[in-house]
C-alpha cells in the first residue's frame, strides 16, 4: 500500500467513524471513537464471538504486544470449550 493509499484509506475509515456515530447511537455527542470502531467492527464480522477474538489478537499483534496477543490467542479454545460441554 502506498503512502497516498494508506492516508485515504485513513480518512475513509474516520469518515465511517463519523457515520456510524450519528447512525447508531441515539446520544453521538457521548460516544467514543473506539465504541464507534467496536460497533463497526462487530457488525462487519456480523456479531460471530469467534472472529471477535481474532480481531482482538490481530489488533494486539498491529499494536506491537505480541505477548498479550499470544496469551489473548488462548481464549478461542476457553470460548469452544465452554460451549461443548
Amino acid at each position: 500500500m502506498t503512502t497516498t493509499n494508506a492516508k485515504i484509506a485513513q480518512q475513509l475509515f474516520k469518515n465511517a467513524i463519523d457515520l456510524m456515530r450519528q447512525e447508531a447511537f441515539t446520544d453521538p455527542k457521548n460516544v467514543s471513537d473506539t465504541r464507534v470502531i467496536a460497533n463497526l467492527a462487530a457488525k462487519h464480522i456480523k456479531w460471530d464471538c469467534n472472529d471477535s477474538y481474532h480481531v482482538i489478537e490481530m489488533l494486539l499483534h498491529e499494536c506491537n504486544d505480541k505477548e498479550v496477543a499470544d496469551e489473548f490467542s488462548r481464549i478461542h479454545q476457553v470460548h469452544i470449550t465452554q460451549w461443548e460441554v
